[in-house]
């Protein structure tokens, strides 16, 4: 993750070898303005082929991808994790971080989180 000078985050993911997309994070008091500015910044030093403004999904797999990052859990394998997107997303719009998450909803559920994988998806979870 990387911000802007006016403290809007984005991430890239590059897409060919002109360059690439780039998704903003602005927060609540960020403005179109503020929005275009970070956007005049990126292009200026960085090869974008696109931008585009994170959507509540993207928000969602970004709070997710800083769970399983944490190294609380760093051990733990993805069938031990739990990460339903419903409880996800009403967990980040509470403003829970991701080490609350983590302490609040895979710590203490981890071998229940696992049984429910194992009957879900059967034995062949453990050869991914």
């Amino acid at each position: 993750m990387e911000y802007t000078s006016n403290g809007i985050m984005y991430l890239d993911d590059i897409v060919s070898s002109t360059g690439a997309v780039f998704t903003l994070f602005p927060e609540e008091p960020h403005t179109k303005e503020d929005i275009l500015m970070a956007v005049n910044e990126i292009q200026n030093n960085r090869d974008m082929v696109s931008w585009r403004v994170a959507t509540e999904n993207d928000r969602d797999q970004l709070y997710i991808t800083m769970i399983f990052r944490s190294p609380l859990i760093r051990t733990f394998r993805w069938y031990e994790i739990s990460v339903p997107l419903e409880l996800i997303r009403s967990e980040r719009f509470k403003g829970t971080t991701a080490e609350q998450y983590i302490q609040k909803c895979v710590l203490d559920f981890r071998q229940r989180t696992k049984d429910e994988n194992v009957a879900k998806y059967g034995e062949k979870i453990f050869e991914i």
